[in-house]
């Protein structure tokens, strides 16, 4: 069955780089940074499908991505959840979030932008409306959250004012922050090494066994359960299980759930989404 569990919404346009630049100043030890969060939520200023979620793929993550990953990495940037799944993310304690993420990892660079379940207790949990968010981790610094509107007319003209007083003051700088000339290439960690939780939501037919089956097939991917959860009863109909996992590597969630979406009893392809608890 089709494997559609990475789709991503876009949002609107921010300004990472402003950020960064004040980070930069902020943080001496910039080459301690180990995280970066780019996040905000989708409604203003884009085109909407049917079902009310922006079209396009995070572009506006990508890019403020890039920005962060020339400007403190020195490396370039290597280029949809349902209605139903953000009920469930709130009561399991997640708000569902667009996040782009660069961190250095023992296998390499991890860099990526897609939905993401994150705790309610997070900051970025809390980001509304026009509002942004980026959230930098340092060695020494620990962790620090910037927070600021992302759109509207009074931020983009203080965007604008500050690009040309740059400009009148001769503070030019390339449009990554750092020439081009300097990023040096450094090796992506694959998708499949990623270690975390994850959540999954299952449409199955309601008859005996399914359950056991679904369990055998993460059983045999070492992939342990830490919350299922399964409301009413409607036999012989399609009915949504929803389960959430303890860390796990990545390769073996995408295992377990090509042989659970290929069950006679499970009616749509398996939802996965990952758990990023910043």
């Amino acid at each position: 069955m089709a494997q559609n569990w990475f789709n991503s919404p876009s949002i609107h346009p921010g300004r990472s780089l402003d950020i960064v630049r004040i980070v930069v100043a902020l943080v001496l030890s910039v080459h301690s940074i180990n995280r970066i969060i780019v996040g905000d939520v989708p409604g203003f200023g884009e085109f909407l499908d049917s079902k009310g979620f922006p079209l396009g793929v995070g572009l506006d993550q990508v890019e403020q991505l890039a920005a962060s990953l020339a400007r403190i990495f020195h490396t370039p940037c290597r280029i949809r959840p349902e209605p139903l799944d953000i009920a469930f993310a709130q009561d399991l304690g997640y708000r569902i979030k667009l996040v782009g993420l660069a961190r250095p990892t023992e296998h390499g660079l991890e860099q990526r932008v897609h939905p993401c379940m994150v705790p309610l207790s997070a900051p970025l949990a809390h980001v509304e409306n026009v509002f942004n968010a980026v959230m930098v981790e340092g060695d020494f610094v620990g962790r620090l959250t910037l927070e600021g509107r992302g759109a509207g007319a009074d931020p983009t003209a203080s965007a604008v004012v500050a690009d040309l007083l740059d400009i009148a003051a001769g503070r030019g700088a390339p449009g990554f922050g750092v020439p081009a000339s300097s990023l040096k290439s450094r090796p992506s960690a694959p998708m499949a090494r990623r270690s975390g939780a994850y959540y999954v939501r299952l449409m199955v037919v309601d008859r005996p066994g399914v359950i056991a089956d679904i369990t055998a097939a993460f059983r045999d991917e070492a992939v342990s359960m830490e919350q299922f959860l399964q409301r009413g009863r409607s036999p012989g109909e399609a009915v949504p299980v929803v389960l959430t996992t303890h860390d796990t590597v990545e390769a073996s969630m995408v295992r377990a759930l090509g042989r659970i979406g290929g069950l006679d009893t499970v009616v749509e392809p398996p939802c996965m989404i990952r758990v990023e608890n910043l």
